[in-house]
């Protein structure tokens, strides 16, 4: 279970784009819903969905942007974001999240 890890500071803001790995540099659409998962925005840095550097990735972003079945789940279970933040792009899962 490897995603692709990428993170963008800002003054104030921390966002943390992760996708799962399989999806990158691929497009997935369902019906009027469609997302490029590019490697411009999502990066090319592969680790294991369980790998310090991305949990502790996700603890500390201010956003996220996040994509795919592996990646969400670890979200779910670190209470990043809820289900219901959850929309379905085909079978693919995505979601983001901001901290107020």
């Amino acid at each position: 279970m490897f995603v692709s890890l990428k993170i963008t500071k800002s003054k104030d803001d921390i966002l943390v784009a992760i996708c799962d790995y399989e999806l990158l540099n691929k497009t997935i659409r369902d019906g009027i819903k469609k997302i490029k998962i590019s490697s411009a925005f999502y990066g090319d840095h592969k680790i294991h969905v369980d790998d310090k550097e991305c949990i502790e990735s996700l603890l500390s972003a201010t956003m996220t942007n996040l994509i795919g079945k592996n990646i969400i789940q670890k979200a779910l279970d670190l209470k990043i974001i809820h289900k219901n933040a959850i929309i379905w792009i085909g079978d693919v899962p995505h979601a983001q999240s901001i901290k107020c």
